[in-house]
C-alpha cells in the first residue's frame, strides 16, 4: 500500500534522522513530499542535520525525476547537511518555495553555491527569506554574491552567520539591508565587529523602515554612541526573528479559522506580530489526526547557533 500524508499537514519534521546510502531510503521520501496526491498548495518541511552528515545525498537528487514533481514545498530548512549541485536543481522546482534554510551547510565550492542562491531568486519569484552562513567564509567570495542581492527587493527574511571579526562582510551586508525596502527580519551572528562595521551594521538595521525584527551579537564595545544606538533600538520594540514553528503556528490558526482554505502562504509581518502572544504547537498523540513518520531512531541532537541578547 502506498502510504499518504494527512489532508490537513502543513510541517513536517525529518531533522536528525538517518537514510540509508545504500537503500536509497530519502528518495521516497522526497516523492512523497513533492507528489500530486499533496492537497495543500505550501507547507513545511525541516530535513536540517540528516544523517550521515558525510552523504551530500547527490545520487539520490539525480535519481528524482523533475518533471513529475509538484511544487509543493513553500519553507525548507536543509541545514547542516552537504550541498551538492543536484540539491539546487531539486529546489529549483519548488515554484512556491518562501523560505530557504542552508545554515551551516558544508560546500565544496563556497562561490558555486552563492551563484546557486542567486539562480534561486532570479527563478523563484516567491522566495522572500534565505537564511546561511560558514564557520568559515570566505569574504572574497561572499562579497561579489552579496552587491547582485541589492535586485531581489521581495526578500523580506534574511539570517546571516560567520567566523569572528569580519567588518568588511559587515560592511557589504549593511549596504544590502539599506537597500531593501520590504525587509522585516534580520539575524546576523557575527562575532567581534570592530566599532566602525558594528555602527555601520546596527545603523542600517535601526535606520530602515520596514524591519519588525532583529537579532544580532552585542558589540562589547560600551561607548556612549554604542550605548545609544542599542538604547534607540529598543525604542523600536523590535521582536526576535520568527522561527519555522512560529510560521507554521500562523498558518494553523489560518487554517482552524477557515477549513476550506487552501491557498495559505507565510505571513512574515503576521508571523512577527503574533510573537506578543507566543503561541505553541501541540501534539496530541491520540488525535485521529495525528501523524508521524519514524525512519529510523534519531540520534542525539545537534545544537544549533544561537545569537546572544
Amino acid at each position: 500500500d502506498k502510504i499518504g500524508l494527512p489532508y490537513n499537514l502543513l510541517l513536517i519534521d525529518f531533522s536528525h534522522s538517518k537514510f540509508s546510502y545504500k537503500k536509497n531510503t530519502l528518495k521516497p521520501v522526497l516523492e512523497l513530499l513533492t507528489s500530486s496526491s499533496i492537497k495543500n498548495t505550501i507547507y513545511m518541511v525541516d530535513m536540517s542535520y540528516l544523517e550521515p552528515p558525510t552523504n551530500t545525498f547527490s545520487g539520490v537528487f539525480k535519481s528524482l525525476d523533475l518533471n513529475t514533481i509538484r511544487p509543493n514545498i513553500g519553507d525548507f530548512n536543509y541545514s547542516g547537511n552537504m550541498l551538492c549541485t543536484e540539491f539546487f536543481d531539486f529546489v529549483l522546482t519548488q515554484k512556491k518555495l518562501q523560505i530557504l534554510s542552508l545554515n551551516g551547510c558544508r560546500v565544496k565550492s563556497q562561490d558555486k553555491m552563492y551563484s546557486s542562491i542567486l539562480n534561486l531568486f532570479k527563478e523563484l519569484k516567491n522566495l522572500i527569506g534565505i537564511e546561511f552562513g560558514f564557520e568559515q567564509t570566505n569574504p572574497n567570495l561572499i562579497e561579489p554574491f552579496l552587491s547582485p542581492c541589492k535586485e531581489f527587493k521581495q526578500i523580506e527574511h534574511f539570517y546571516f552567520n560567520c567566523q569572528e571579526g569580519q567588518d568588511k562582510i559587515a560592511f557589504k551586508i549593511a549596504e544590502l539591508i539599506s537597500s531593501l525596502p520590504n525587509i522585516k527580519e534580520v539575524s546576523l551572528n557575527m562575532p567581534k565587529l570592530s566599532k566602525e562595521s558594528y555602527l555601520k551594521l546596527i545603523g542600517s538595521i535601526y535606520n530602515s523602515k520596514s524591519i519588525l525584527a532583529c537579532e544580532f551579537c552585542r558589540c562589547e564595545d560600551k561607548s556612549e554612541n554604542i550605548t545609544q544606538l542599542h538604547n534607540n533600538l529598543q525604542s523600536r520594540n523590535l521582536k526576535k526573528s520568527t522561527t519555522m514553528g512560529e510560521r507554521a503556528s500562523l498558518l494553523i490558526s489560518q487554517k482552524k479559522e477557515n477549513e476550506n482554505l487552501t491557498n495559505v502562504s507565510i505571513d512574515i509581518t503576521t508571523t512577527i506580530r503574533m510573537k506578543n502572544f507566543e503561541p505553541e504547537i501541540q501534539y496530541d498523540d491520540n488525535a485521529e489526526d495525528s501523524f508521524s513518520i519514524e525512519i529510523e531512531e534519531e540520534e542525539e541532537e545537534l545544537d544549533w547557533y544561537s545569537l546572544s541578547q
